[in-house]
């Protein structure tokens, strides 16, 4: 696994998970046309303090715990055309108080322009649902076609 260390743009955006007690998670959003917490940041210090300062300063939680998911990191454009990196993270602990101005992530997805920035945040919302942590295998379709007549031979075989 890598560890994020530093940024590699001037501008980090903080896609960050508030899990309420239901398990819903929102999203707190900066006003502007990028979803997520967005703030210049020092390129020369470790990333990972920053973005716990910024979820600190965006949520008003003084004692907030952040897991950022250090597998991930996706650089988008802002509107005025400079790069960004778009990172994820989750609240540890549950949510007591939720700014008012958050949303599910299918609604910031909805509310944006389908242009190349999208991508991050969908990409965003796979890891948000599990992926990293998710086992896949990639399979031939020949090898899954072979499976299944194999499957339907050994039930007309029992009948």
């Amino acid at each position: 696994m890598a560890t994020l260390i530093y940024c590699p743009t001037d501008t980090a955006v903080l896609v960050v998970g508030l899990r309420r007690e239901d398990g819903l998670l929102l999203f707190p959003t900066d006003a502007g046309d990028v979803p997520g917490i967005v703030r210049k940041i020092n390129t020369s210090l470790p990333i990972n303090p920053q973005l716990i300062d910024m979820a600190v300063e965006r949520t008003g939680m003084p004692r907030i715990e952040i897991s950022v998911w250090q597998e991930f990191e996706c650089t988008i454009v802002l509107p005025d055309g400079e790069p960004a990196t778009v990172y994820a993270a989750r609240v540890i602990q549950t949510a007591h108080v939720i700014p008012d101005d958050v949303k599910t992530l299918p609604d910031i997805l909805r509310g944006m322009p389908q242009n190349r920035n999208r991508v991050a945040y969908m990409k965003a919302m796979q890891v948000f649902s599990g992926a990293l942590t998710e086992s896949t295998k990639a399979v031939d379709l020949d090898e899954v076609h072979r499976h299944f007549k194999g499957l339907t031979e050994k039930s007309k075989n029992r009948d």
